[in-house]
């Protein structure tokens, strides 16, 4: 099970598909109260259990919606403390996995583009500016910031290899490394 802390002293975390919040005080190590639902529909992975969902520092949520089937065009979207949902600046793609920069500036996504998947990163604050990290034929999936948010690291089967972990700076055309 995914569980992210925020700020606002919440636990956020994901059972079936569906998210929920739950008050938790860092002193006492315990939470408090009954878990609230967020959202509904948010994707899971089968075969591990991973939801598509992610908080950044500041407690903005981003998940990929299951609405729909795969290889749909989905809409990436913001949802707030009330749960009303604000669609993020990016065209309908093919998303499978989206994660929120640790300062809450950039987000890293993976898309199904044909047979083979690509890690894509946004700076939030600038619409349009999103691109590629990953461009070789390959399966480059579930992308996530290193904590200091300068590199992202990412599975890839390039080479022809099973899935192995790689990181790259999610701006700048340096060479891949193995993680």
């Amino acid at each position: 099970m995914l569980l992210r802390y925020v700020d606002s002293g919440h636990i956020v975390y994901a059972v079936a598909g569906v998210l929920y919040t739950i008050a938790f005080d860092q002193e006492t190590l315990e939470v408090a109260g009954a878990p609230s639902p967020v959202v509904e529909n948010v994707s899971t992975i089968s075969y591990s259990g991973a939801t598509a969902f992610d908080v950044a520092n500041i407690g903005a949520l981003v998940y990929v919606n299951t609405t729909g089937s795969r290889g749909e065009r989905r809409t990436l979207v913001w949802v707030d403390r009330d749960g009303v949902e604000e669609p993020i600046a990016l065209d309908p793609a093919d998303y499978f996995w989206a994660r929120v920069s640790p300062d809450g500036s950039r987000l890293v996504f993976d898309v199904k583009e044909q047979d083979e998947k690509e890690v894509w990163v946004a700076d939030l604050r600038r619409p349009g500016s999103e691109s590629k990290v990953t461009t070789d034929p390959a399966v480059d999936e579930h992308p996530v910031w290193t904590p200091d948010g300068e590199q992202v690291v990412f599975l890839s089967n390039r080479d022809g290899q099973n899935l192995v972990c790689s990181e790259k700076p999610p701006m700048g055309a340096a060479k891949l490394s193995r993680c």
